[in-house]
C-alpha cells in the first residue's frame, strides 16, 4: 500500500488550506447567475481512443467512461491554486449528486487526470484524489497519451520553462462532462460552484433520459 511521505502529507494539508480559503472567498463573493451553468457541446463529441493508467496501475481507457456519466478535470498535484479549489468543489458536487433521486446522477464518476506525469505517479495520484473524496478516480499517462485525450476534448496543457523540480504546468481549468457513450456533452468553465455544477449535471442526465 502506498504511504504518503511527510512532504506529501504537508502538500496535501496545504492543498486543503487553499481550498478552505477559496471556499470562504466564494461564500462572500458576488454571484454570477450564469456561473456553473456550463457550455453545451452540440452535437456531443465522441472521445478518441486513449490509454492511461489509473491509481492502481490498471488501464484507464475510453471503456472506463462508458456506461455512466463522468466529470473530468485535468490538473496536477503540485498545482498551487486552481486544482485544490476545483477538487474541493467537485467533492461537494459529488456529495450533492449522491442525494439525487436519479440513480444515474448518483453514479456520476469524478476523474482527476494529471498532466504532469513526471511528478505524479499513479500511487501519488490515488492518494491526492482520495484526499478530496474516496469516490474519486485518478489517472495519468505519457505526455503523448495525455495529448490524445486532451486534443479530443479541447483541453490544453503545457509545461512552462522553469528549470528544476518546481516547474509549473499550464492547463485548462474547465470541468468536462462525459455521457455514458463516452461523448463530450458539456464543459464548465472556472470558477465552478458545487450547487450549480451538481444541478447542471442532474439537468443533463434528465435531458438525456428524455431524448433517449
Amino acid at each position: 500500500m502506498f504511504l504518503p511521505t511527510a512532504r506529501t502529507k504537508k502538500h496535501f494539508r496545504y492543498a486543503l488550506a487553499l481550498a478552505c480559503i477559496a471556499a470562504a472567498a466564494w461564500w462572500f463573493a458576488p454571484r454570477d447567475e450564469h456561473a456553473g451553468a456550463g457550455v453545451r457541446v452540440q452535437p456531443p463529441r465522441m472521445l478518441a481512443d486513449f490509454q492511461l493508467l489509473d491509481g492502481d496501475n490498471q488501464a484507464f481507457t475510453r471503456t472506463q467512461l462508458q456506461g455512466h456519466w463522468s466529470l473530468l478535470f485535468f490538473g496536477y498535484t503540485h498545482c498551487p491554486d486552481i486544482c485544490p479549489i476545483t477538487m474541493s468543489e467537485l467533492a461537494k458536487s459529488s456529495t450533492l449528486l449522491l442525494r439525487s433521486e436519479d440513480a444515474a446522477a448518483r453514479a456520476v464518476q469524478v476523474v482527476f487526470i494529471s498532466v504532469d506525469p513526471a511528478r505524479d505517479p499513479p500511487e501519488l495520484l490515488k492518494n491526492f484524489a482520495r484526499y478530496f473524496s474516496e469516490r474519486f478516480t485518478a489517472a495519468t499517462g505519457s505526455v503523448e497519451q495525455l495529448t490524445t485525450l486532451t486534443d479530443s476534448i479541447g483541453a490544453r496543457h503545457r509545461r512552462l520553462t522553469e528549470q528544476g523540480a518546481d516547474y509549473r504546468v499550464e492547463h485548462s481549468s474547465d470541468v468536462w462532462l462525459i455521457d455514458p457513450q463516452a461523448r463530450l456533452v458539456a464543459k464548465f468553465p472556472a470558477p465552478q460552484h458545487a450547487p450549480e455544477l451538481a444541478r447542471s449535471v442532474i439537468n443533463a442526465v434528465h435531458t438525456s433520459a428524455g431524448t433517449s
